[in-house]
């Protein structure tokens, strides 16, 4: 999904900060929610429950979408500095990006109608499809929907929106000047709140016609990694010194704060509402963006204390995030035989099988190279 970082070598709490280097730590983190993203997808497609899941998303509101949005700007933007330091025109970098959005745009139409396809009623009589999947139909007004975006298969609905991002990059990159680079932040940081007051301009549906995501409280997550993703060099720098212990500290009291009004408005009928109105996934509303850049910062300083000391501990999750996309596509695909083959709500062992399972494959899937690797068709 993301694009891949170019430059390679070590991570940030070495002494001196290699600013061109490949920071592994992304890729640890990247693979931490591919396994996040896989195994809370199978299992919430066929309402089982983990362990192995619960662990995975054991701080509360952690979700592999969040990280991967925003690591996915910080991406795009060290490989656009990586192909200017090469030489390549502004044209030509934003060319790429542009390939890249049709490659995924290819797969997101391809995934689609595959899931729809095999996970359609068989006939009018026939209940075995999910009730996620069922209401998609493949005559000319599903297809239409599915090439416009219109909607997509649940689990498998994230996509169309990092289309979207490339795409608009790629009509900034363009230009080649950093005034019009800087003036899309600002006008991402005003559709930001636009999009939380009138969610449904922006929205992406999936096939039960619930609201997946909304664009424009998406785009702040993927636009603040981009503009983070221009100054990695110094954030590395100070995350690895004087930085080290504030960042820590933030990062525990938000986790703390939102921890703590998971739990009110679990416990609490009066405050219940905090629950769908300040902390539902689609719309991204700034408290669980805040909660997200909190948390994505102390699972970097750990991550990146783990990787400068233990590299081979977090080896595995390093392969899986550095071949993302691949990793997602597959897992999505494999939602249908699992459907097929396990049936909803699976037991307690067939569910933790599953989840780890899923975290073998993610790691199987990942490890053949390809030879397009550094191409737009990378997957």
């Amino acid at each position: 999904m993301a694009v891949q970082q170019h430059e390679t070598t070590p991570s940030v709490a070495s002494t001196s900060v290699d600013t061109r280097a490949r920071d592994r730590s992304i890729d640890v983190i990247r693979g931490l929610c591919l396994l996040s993203m896989t195994t809370g997808h199978l299992l919430g497609a066929l309402s089982g429950r983990s362990m192995a899941n619960d662990l995975l998303h054991l701080p509360l509101y952690v979700d592999g979408a969040a990280g991967f949005v925003f690591l996915s700007g910080v991406s795009l933007s060290l490989a656009d500095a990586g192909r200017a330091r090469r030489g390549d025109s502004a044209r030509s970098r934003a060319g790429w990006i542009l390939q890249r959005a049709g490659v995924i745009y290819l797969i997101h139409v391809l995934v689609t109608l595959v899931l729809a396809s095999a996970l359609r009623p068989r006939s009018t009589a026939d209940r075995s499809a999910p009730d996620w999947a069922e209401p998609f139909t493949l005559d000319v007004d599903g297809i239409v929907d599915v090439l416009t975006f219109a909607r997509s298969v649940k689990y498998a609905d994230i996509l169309p929106m990092y289309v979207v991002f490339l795409v608009v990059a790629a009509a900034v990159i363009a230009t080649g000047s950093r005034r019009v680079r800087d003036w899309a932040i600002v006008a991402s940081a005003f559709a930001y709140p636009l999009a939380l007051v009138h969610p449904e301009w922006t929205a992406l549906r999936s096939a039960d016609g619930t609201v997946a995501w909304v664009l424009g409280a998406w785009q702040a997550l993927f636009v603040l990694g981009f503009a983070a993703g221009h100054h990695w060099g110094e954030i590395r720098r100070r995350l690895s010194g004087v930085g080290r212990r504030p960042a820590a500290v933030l990062a525990a009291a938000t986790v703390a704060a939102m921890g703590s009004l998971r739990v009110l408005s679990a416990v609490s009928g009066p405050v219940a509402w905090l629950d769908e109105e300040l902390l539902a996934k689609p719309l991204m509303e700034l408290p669980r963006l805040l909660f997200a850049i909190g948390m994505g910062t102390g699972t970097y300083l750990v991550v990146d204390a783990v990787v400068t000391h233990q590299p081979r501990l977090v080896a595995p999750l390093t392969v899986i995030g550095s071949r993302s996309l691949r990793v997602y596509v597959v897992s999505c695909l494999a939602l249908a035989p699992a459907w097929h083959w396990v049936g909803p709500a699976p037991g307690r062992p067939a569910a933790e099988l599953l989840a780890l399972g899923a975290m073998v494959g993610c790691l199987l899937v990942a490890l053949p190279r390809t030879r397009w690797r550094g191409t737009p068709w990378s997957v």
